[in-house]
Parts: C-alpha cells; structure tokens; sequence
C-alpha cells in the first residue's frame, strides 16, 4: 500500500506541464481502449444482422425438421359454416412465411375464407417470436374430425425449405 502512496505523492510532486502530459496520455490510451471494444461489438452485431442469432443458441432448419408452428384452438359450427380457431406460433428468430388459403386443406377441401380473429385477413409473414391468431372457415360442416394441412410454409432465411404441418382435431 505503500508503494501506491509513494507513486501519487510523487505524481503530484512533478511540475504541472509533466502532470498535464499524463494525464492526456492516459486519457487518450483509455479511449482507445473503449473505442476498439465499441468497433468489436458494432462488428460481430452487423454480422448477425444477416440472420445469425445474436445469443447463437442454434440452427433454424432443426426447426424445420420439427414443425410444431400450428395448433387448432377449437371448432365450431356457425352460420352453416365449419370455423376452426387456430393458432401459429414463430418461436425462432426468423419470418414464418404463412401458408395461403389455397394451401391450407381439411380432408383435401380449401377454406372458403381465412381471417384472423377479428375478421380481417390472416397475414401472411408470421415475425419472429410472435403468436397469431386465425379463423379457417369451410363451408361443407360434416367434417366433424379429420385433419388440417398448412402447406407451403417457410422461412425467410431459407426460401429453399418448404414443409408442411398437419394437425389432426
């Protein structure tokens, strides 16, 4: 303890210009040490801007091998009309690219309309980590089981990977 007192009492012992000097030296090295952490970090961020997770907590496609984006919430039969609720859920970091009305089959028949829960049209890019909502209506209503097939769904990221989902209820 005594060697760092020694050392600021001579520090503060040196004429002012020899003080002045170290001081802007050592403020200047410190600068240059945040500004090149700074750079490094602004670096590796713009290289995961291209898709890359930032956390890298692992692959996209192993997503994909395993489709689990699709759960019926219920059904019900209303106004002459077969209305599945269901829900879609991006847990990834990447768009879900919805599939379209004609893509979407119960026991090989297409919805008559797709909407959200409020009525308006479904999206069609589900963002990363989000839930929606929707509506698939049919007009014949003796289905009362059978299964449901999203079609054509993928990702942003990987154009290339088309997969489907079925969902029996």
């Amino acid at each position: 303890m005594s060697m760092l007192q020694d050392f600021i009492t001579n520090l503060q012992n040196k004429p002012d210009h020899i003080k002045n000097r170290i001081f802007w030296s050592t403020s200047t090295i410190a600068a240059v040490f945040v500004v090149s952490v700074w750079f490094i970090n602004f670096k590796h961020q713009v290289q995961n801007i291209s898709g890359g997770s930032v956390l890298n907590l692992g692959s996209q496609t192993s997503n994909a091998a395993a489709p689990h984006y699709t759960k019926i919430d219920r059904t019900e039969i209303k106004n002459g009309k077969l209305l599945i609720f269901f829900t879609v859920i991006n847990d990834t970091s990447d768009i879900l690219n919805f599939s379209a009305a004609s893509d979407i089959k119960l026991n090989g028949t297409a919805p008559s309309q797709i909407t959200d829960r409020q009525g308006l049209a479904f999206v069609k890019k589900v963002l990363s980590h989000t839930e929606n909502q929707g509506t698939l209506s049919f007009d014949d209503t003796s289905a009362k089981s059978g299964s449901v097939t999203f079609d054509n769904l993928y990702f942003e990221q990987s154009p290339d990977v088309i997969f489907s989902e079925t969902i029996q209820f």
